[in-house]
């Protein structure tokens, strides 16, 4: 059995983003460009031994930076 590829790899990696962006309290609200860059970005965080949730929160956090106020 032949292994994936790194198409395929990537797809399913934004498709995971993709759910957690759409169900963070911030993400939900993200225009749909700024959604697209928070997926990429989380996407390309995600190596080695982060979670997918942190690696959403960061890419969140990219398309935020500067526009939303930190608490």
């Amino acid at each position: 059995m032949q292994g994936w590829s790194d198409a395929d790899r990537r797809a399913n990696a934004r498709e995971i983003m993709a759910g957690n962006i759409d169900r963070h309290p911030v993400g939900r609200t993200l225009a749909p460009e700024a959604r697209e860059r928070a997926i990429e970005f989380a996407v390309d965080s995600w190596r080695g031994q982060m979670g997918n949730g942190t690696a959403s929160d960061l890419g969140i956090q990219h398309v935020t930076a500067g526009v939303l106020k930190q608490k």
